[in-house]
């Protein structure tokens, strides 16, 4: 990767943090990161708490042009769309133009919504790089595993752009050839944590029913699956 890229975060929820949270710990600079935020009380925690630049508007978050002190001056590489499935279309579409000016990288972790729907969304003669992640949920603590597939307008700069996003948050993360290897990620390590949650509570069940002390059986039970996992 030729330069550090600069990040545009659109929805500033869990996920965002973790990965924001993730590049500030690698010495990433709080003036190539932008974070867009409808919640007045989240917007000052994370501008508080990371001093970033945090602001309302989606279009100003990627185009700079208004409310910035930390990343004033600072074009877009990347935008990473993290809203929730039932708002981001509105939401795309509400920041076409200025996706389909800048032409930034667009990393979509937003669940169950494809490349086609989010080109046709910014618009289908715009040619805006796409790629889709599906990180799991061990992601927020940074012990994630995660898929990626990309469309053809991704350049080989921009596949080691996105591999430097999820690097923050995964442990474990590969590109699949097709979009529908997406769904393959999600059934072993979308849906996996929570088979292994299952094993772990049913253990720690069995060593209370057996006279151990519920906090003891729960340790005992994490540990042996951490130290089973790292054999």
């Amino acid at each position: 990767m030729a330069n550090v890229p600069s990040i545009t975060f659109i929805g500033g929820g869990n996920m965002c943090e973790a990965i924001l949270s993730g590049l500030l710990k690698t010495g990433h600079p709080t003036s190539h990161v932008r974070i867009s935020e409808p919640f007045d009380q989240r917007r000052e925690y994370l501008r508080t708490k990371y001093g970033v630049d945090v602001v309302e508007s989606n279009g100003d978050a990627i185009s700079g042009k208004q409310g910035m002190s930390v990343s004033s001056g600072v074009s877009c590489d990347v935008v990473v769309l993290a809203v929730k499935p039932q708002v981001v279309g509105d939401v795309v579409r509400g920041v076409a133009g200025e996706l389909s000016a800048a032409k930034p990288l667009v990393i979509s972790i937003v669940a169950g919504v494809a490349i086609k729907d989010l080109a046709r969304w910014i618009g289908i003669d715009s040619n805006v790089p796409l790629v889709r992640l599906m990180p799991n949920t061990p992601a927020l603590v940074g012990e994630g595993a995660a898929g990626m597939y990309a469309d053809a307008a991704v350049s080989a700069e921009q596949r080691k752009q996105t591999e430097y996003v999820v690097s923050k948050i995964a442990k474990e993360y590969t590109w699949v050839d097709s979009e529908s290897g997406i769904d393959a990620v999600t059934a072993i390590s979308g849906s996996g944590p929570a088979y292994f949650f299952l094993v772990i509570e049913a253990m720690e069940k069995a060593g209370v029913d057996m006279g151990l002390p519920a906090d003891a059986a729960k340790r005992l039970a994490a540990q042996t699956a951490l130290g089973a996992a790292k054999m």
